[in-house]
């Protein structure tokens, strides 16, 4: 019985362990999703185009920076964005706050504030979850007791806080804003997808510990 305990501590640690590296891994890439519009002659001409100023604005593009460019490419993460524009690729850091957005923009900049909190908040919580999992096999059995009950209200906190996450940084990253762009996942978001099932599966192998 004991054995299975230390077994079931051990995987659900060494599981949750690698949920955490990916959940830090995706929140620093700039890849969430791939983004390629076209920039059709008529809309270059249009100066006043609400939808292209507000997009471009997104990217921290002027219009007038496009002008002889047929498209661009975009990755797009939750602290930073890629673009490739004539073969060239700019990277720039998305702002901190979305004081200076309105209109579309502030829309999908709000998302982009809430995927950072609550993945910011997943790779903290099973951080944590991590070393107490781990503290619980060399602990005496009344100091066990209490920092096994909190780690599985870690692993439980990590799995709702990456779903939130993830559900949010993946509308963010995947926002058209009304122009017609082809848009694609990244690696960032599969990495965040496969550490929420890795959390789950933590989160089960922790509540059977007893």
């Amino acid at each position: 019985m004991v054995a299975n305990k230390r077994l079931f501590t051990v995987v659900s640690g060494s599981v949750m362990l690698i949920a955490c590296i990916l959940f830090v891994t995706s929140n620093a890439l700039p890849s969430w999703a791939s983004k390629k519009f076209n920039l059709p002659e008529d809309v270059l001409n249009s100066a006043n185009n609400a939808l292209l100023n507000d997009y471009l604005q997104q990217l921290g593009l002027a219009p007038d920076e496009v002008s002889e460019l047929v498209s661009i490419k975009t990755t797009i993460g939750l602290w930073r964005t890629c673009d490739t524009l004539a073969g060239i690729k700019i990277c720039v850091d998305l702002p901190s706050s979305c004081s200076l957005t309105k209109g579309q923009s502030e829309s999908i900049c709000q998302k982009m504030i809430t995927a950072r909190a609550f993945l910011t908040l997943a790779c903290i919580l099973s951080g944590i979850s991590v070393l107490c999992l781990f503290a619980g096999i060399v602990l005496t059995d009344h100091q066990q007791k209490i920092i096994l009950l909190t780690s599985k209200i870690l692993t439980v906190g990590s799995f709702l806080t990456g779903v939130i996450g993830l559900s949010v940084g993946i509308a963010y990253a995947t926002s058209t804003g009304g122009l017609p762009l082809s848009v694609s996942l990244n690696v960032a978001a599969i990495l965040v997808i496969v550490a929420v099932v890795l959390n789950l599966c933590a989160a089960i192998f922790a509540l059977i510990i007893h």
